[in-house]
């Protein structure tokens, strides 16, 4: 499942797509030298987030458990990330 989140133009100019944990993992084999940012935990809901760029769009998944990132993928561990987003 694919759900859009759409920020005005004139305030970010950016897209993030939500999209399904094993989507997520499908788009980290198409991605040449993947950069993935993850953060543990949160106040409202538990479990771990991930985000990544790919082909002009943000790519975020949320999981309870953690994803298996492939090995050559670079991993930055962020204290949060999208706090904006919808929880």
């Amino acid at each position: 499942m694919v759900m859009p989140i759409f920020f005005p133009e004139e305030e970010f100019g950016i897209l993030f797509v939500e999209v399904a944990p094993k989507d997520f993992m499908a788009l980290l084999t198409r991605t040449n030298k993947p950069l993935v940012i993850v953060t543990a935990s949160g106040i409202r809901r538990k479990g771990y987030k991930y985000l990544m760029k790919y082909r002009g769009f943000f790519f975020f998944t949320r999981s309870d458990i953690p994803l298996e990132i492939p090995p050559g993928v670079e991993v930055v561990v962020a204290e949060r990330i999208w706090e904006s987003l919808p929880p």
